[in-house]
């Protein structure tokens, strides 16, 4: 609302008969603009509900969001919940119908009641309470086994309770994500439900066409189950594995360099942010930082491919000097290398940049564009003392510029990025 040109609020409510109505700019001389109905209003109400429910649902069957539609266990996770809350209630509504009497009484219905309920809470309470989903899935399936048994045995008497163990197939294999075992829990489900039948004294089993007729229906019904369930679950697996595959295949390529098989550029600066967090080790952190000399004119002179052969001898001398399990090595983009490794010392980290821009020129790799016989490399090396440091980025410019400032110097040589310390490597 405005007036006088003052912004009092906007909107207000506004009211038109049956009607409610969102009044936006309001003016003191102005009949109000009547926009949005009431129906408008009734359908975000509801959306908004819906959205309330379905974030309920989720927190349900995912235990507080243990997991999610990408994870593998989500599947049973949810079917532990599903299955837990729905057996409880109908539990609890067995018991009630039991204690009045409404569908007969005994003592071992009243506890089958009271054991299904026990046991389908203790399942969702350990669930949300974070229990493993390995040990829960295994215990839920002996559960439901028992208890199916133990409503098929309490109410025999009845023609539709010997049915009801009759869904055990479909979760017996999710729950069990194998099929050799699940095809096992099943056929001992058949075989009980068999004993069920034949000592059952409620009268509608007594001849003997009817006991064959009720152990034929059983065992086409979990076989059939079975089959379906047995397939289903192959494939789920088969997928799995092969999306799993998929997935280590492009995390790998997405860490490494395809022509030298080092990690990445991307991978340097996760590398480096775990480096800087590490409180455990007392050696120091360096990071050696090497650019080939004359590359442009190799390539030129031998063509690219010869190029592409020269930087995988490169990555193979790199990898065979510093092939500690701590030690990471990258391809940071054309003949660009890195290297992060822990040294005792300056000294130790001195001798390893030495050794590696002697091994380099030790490959006699002719130099077509000079100064050197030989190709060669410069080298920027940054040391630093344990803990907390700088961000990749940092990291990377300080060593780039003591590479560059080497490359100044008359190259095949390495400097320090702290203290711009020389050291030469053979003849400049």
């Amino acid at each position: 609302m405005q007036i006088g040109g003052v912004a009092l609020f906007s909107p207000i409510l506004a009211t038109e008969g049956r009607h409610v109505f969102v009044v936006d700019d309001l003016q003191a001389d102005d009949s109000p603009k009547l926009k949005y109905p009431l129906e408008a209003i009734r359908a975000y109400r509801d959306a908004m509900a819906y959205g309330a429910r379905s974030v309920l649902w989720k927190n349900f069957i995912t235990s507080g969001g243990r997991s999610t539609l990408e994870d593998p266990d989500y599947l049973r996770l949810s079917i532990m919940n599903v299955m837990a809350g729905a057996g409880c209630v109908a539990f609890l509504l067995f018991l009630v119908l039991d204690s009045t009497g409404s569908l007969g009484w005994s003592t071992l219905r009243i506890a089958t009641d009271l054991l299904g309920i026990a046991v389908t809470l203790g399942v969702i309470i350990a669930l949300r309470a974070g229990a493993p989903l390995e040990v829960m899935a295994k215990l839920t399936h002996l559960s439901l086994f028992v208890l199916l048994l133990l409503l098929a045995v309490a109410r025999g008497e009845g023609v539709l309770a010997v049915t009801i163990p009759l869904i055990y197939p479909a979760p017996a294999y999710l729950l069990l994500d194998s099929v050799y075992r699940a095809s096992i829990g099943t056929a001992l489900m058949v075989l009980c439900l068999y004993a069920v039948i034949l000592t059952n004294t409620g009268g509608f089993f007594e001849d003997t066409v009817a006991v064959l007729d009720g152990a034929l229906s059983i065992t086409l019904a979990m076989a059939f189950q079975a089959a379906v369930m047995a397939l289903y679950l192959r494939s789920r697996q088969q997928s799995i594995a092969w999306l799993k595959s998929l997935r280590d295949t492009l995390a790998f390529q997405s860490a490494h360099d395809p022509l030298t098989g080092m990690q990445n550029r991307y991978t340097f600066n996760e590398v480096i942010s775990r480096e800087m967090r590490r409180r455990s080790d007392d050696r120091m952190f360096a990071f050696l930082m090497l650019d080939m000399d004359s590359f442009k004119a190799y390539n030129d002179t031998f063509g690219h491919p010869k190029g592409d052969e020269l930087l995988q001898r490169v990555a193979e001398t790199v990898q065979g000097l510093f092939n500690r399990a701590e030690d990471h090595v990258f391809r940071l983009g054309g003949e660009e290398f890195g290297i992060v490794f822990r040294p005792r010392d300056r000294s130790e980290a001195a001798l390893m940049a030495d050794r590696l821009l002697e091994a380099i020129e030790s490959m006699e790799v002719p130099s077509p564009g000079g100064p050197h016989r030989h190709i060669t490399a410069s080298a920027g090396l940054l040391c630093r003392a344990p803990g907390p440091g700088p961000d990749s980025e940092t990291i990377y410019r300080l060593a780039d510029q003591a590479m560059y400032r080497a490359k100044e110097a008359g190259r095949a040589r390495w400097m320090e990025a702290n203290d711009e310390k020389q050291k030469n490597n053979g003849n400049p």
